[in-house]
């Protein structure tokens, strides 16, 4: 039997790390609470958008990866509508 070979070397550019993250967040929607998480972690590096605005970058991402399609519902998106609700909710009690 021929000995396998070597699988090629990755290399990690943007479109590598876009990639990674888009396929994370199509298989693994973050939860509200997940996303607040997320959200602490980034503006402690000092940026300041908000998590809808970065599930809006991530669908733009997604629309132009495939050429421009229309908006489809995308797992991502439906969680993120559930969560809306729930945070909506959430601040209203505090």
């Amino acid at each position: 039997m021929p000995p396998k070979a070597a699988p090629a070397r990755t290399v990690w550019d943007d479109t590598t790390r876009t990639d990674l993250l888009q396929a994370l967040i199509d298989v693994t929607p973050p939860t509200l609470e997940e996303w607040q998480a997320i959200m602490a972690l980034l503006q402690a590096k000092g940026y300041t958008y908000t998590h809808t605005a970065a599930i809006q970058h991530l669908q733009e991402l997604k629309r132009k990866e495939k050429g421009g399609t229309p908006k489809k519902a995308t797992a991502a998106a439906a969680a993120w509508r559930m969560d809306r609700g729930r945070f909506a909710r959430a601040k209203a009690k505090q």
